[in-house]
């Protein structure tokens, strides 16, 4: 039994019979899904990685020609590297003037990382920040799958002993760690993920399923109305932007999906979500539905410093750090206030106990930071609906003697490699699944799940919505 003095050692287990059976079968399906494996067009990677050493090249010329690349090669002289972000920092912050946000941990330099960088508006940090992007496209993503692939097929690890929330996690290739925030990185590693020769590659998402799940621990009226029947995302980001609710762009509701509501969900504060957000304007040239950038639009309403964001005092008003502060407070002391008690009850038992369990049967003990013991359970439970989702639909795809297979999982969707005439049925199970057969089976389960289906014949990036049975 668990005492009341805290563990000092960190352990998660399965201790009901339900989530002992989510391991052993999760495991064993994960094994079939390895061996399955992802197509991969090879010759498309290989085109793509030259194409990439190419523009690499350009940006270098680029780099040396600027007047910014030519004082840059003046400081550092022989030693002079166009990756190195040290120096990029160096030019930027003590060479131009610029000044620093942030420093670096143990020197206490000016930083060089990207969040950093992306307001600077001068051509050898764009030069600069597309090459560390490429770079990465280049040697890390692409490389490794070329790497991985044997026989046109990627056949990549999926594990359930590594996350503490008992989330699954993926390796050699990190399938879950894909770029998909960056558009062309996105486009260019996802395009070399094919079907099979004449089948349908196929993408099940859980719609909202961690905020689904949250509301099943919490049980916060609002919170459950505003997933079901509003959009939280798209109303937040016309606070956090101040902007007609009605008319959101889709990347101005997705920056606010991540570094707002997610953000604030997973226990961020108003000065990281502001800086985050702040850099999001620039990063991805965010504008107002007419088409106008955010900046000149929070300019025109009083709104044109970030503010400090460095967790002393009071923000100045008149920053963004000050109306996110506001946009905050409203959000949980006026929109989930149940959500809010939740959390805070949830914690102060941790503290007396030293350990909680999760509705799907999984006890985490030992000492934990507050946002790993709010986050733990949400985020385990609802990677558990997908894994349970998985299991069964392995199940029926074997028992049914289907040629279907379940390729790659990423913690709120599947990926399946379809056979077109097998389709419409296995959409069908899928959906009987998500929609009715798991609260069956998990009575805590008292929001309803729900899917979008996606698929394309051609690459994973060209996928299209595929609508399944109501």
């Amino acid at each position: 039994m668990f005492g009341p003095a805290m563990p000092m050692t960190i352990s998660v287990a399965p201790i009901t019979t339900e989530a002992r059976r989510l391991v052993y079968e999760g495991t064993r399906v994960f094994a079939q899904v390895e061996a399955a494996g992802i197509h991969i067009d090879v010759p498309y990677v290989q085109k793509a990685m030259l194409e990439i050493g190419k523009r690499l090249g350009v940006l270098v010329g680029l780099m040396r020609q600027d007047e910014h690349g030519r004082l840059w090669q003046q400081v550092f002289g022989s030693k002079t590297s166009f990756t190195a972000a040290n120096q990029i920092a160096a030019l930027v912050f003590n060479e131009l003037g610029y000044l620093p946000t942030k420093h670096t941990k143990v020197a206490q330099r000016p930083s060089g990382d990207a969040d950093h960088l992306e307001s600077i508006d001068l051509p050898i940090v764009k030069y600069y920040l597309e090459m560390q992007k490429l770079t990465k496209l280049k040697d890390t993503f692409l490389a490794n799958i070329l790497r991985e692939t044997v026989d046109g097929y990627l056949h990549c690890l999926f594990d359930l002993h590594t996350a503490l929330s008992y989330r699954s996690s993926s390796s050699l290739v990190n399938f879950q760690n894909l770029p998909i925030r960056w558009p062309l990185g996105g486009k260019i590693v996802r395009r070399a993920v094919i079907p099979r020769p004449g089948r349908v590659f196929v993408e099940v998402d859980l719609k909202t399923n961690e905020v689904r799940v949250a509301g099943c621990y919490c049980r916060d009226d609002r919170l459950m109305r505003d997933t079901l029947q509003g959009d939280m995302h798209r109303d937040m980001a016309a606070e956090c932007f101040l902007l007609p609710v009605d008319r959101i762009p889709k990347d101005v509701r997705n920056a606010v999906k991540a570094n707002f509501v997610f953000a604030e969900f997973y226990g961020s504060s108003y000065q990281n979500v502001a800086a985050n957000l702040w850099a999001d304007i620039s990063r991805y040239n965010l504008a107002n539905h007419d088409g106008s950038p955010l900046f000149d639009h929070l300019g025109d309403l009083g709104i044109d410093a970030l503010g400090e964001c460095a967790f002393r005092g009071d923000p100045v008003p008149g920053t963004f750090e000050h109306h996110i502060k506001k946009v905050e407070r409203r959000f949980w002391d006026e929109r989930y206030i149940k959500y809010r008690d939740w959390r805070r009850a949830w914690y102060e038992s941790y503290l007396q106990t030293g350990w909680f369990q999760m509705q799907t049967g999984f006890v985490v003990q030992g000492v934990y930071e507050r946002n790993q013991v709010i986050n733990l359970p949400i985020q385990g439970s609802a990677f558990h609906c997908l894994l349970w989702i998985m299991i069964e639909l392995h199940k029926w795809l074997r028992k049914n003697k289907m040629q279907t297979l379940v390729v790659g999982q990423i913690h709120d969707s599947l990926e399946l490699d379809a056979v077109p005439e097998e389709l419409d049925a296995v959409l069908d199970y899928v959906m009987n699944l998500i929609r009715v057969k798991i609260r069956k089976a998990w009575p805590w389960l008292i929001m309803p799940l729900e899917a979008e289906v996606e698929g394309s014949d051609k690459n994973w990036h060209e996928k299209k919505p595929i609508k399944p049975a109501a």
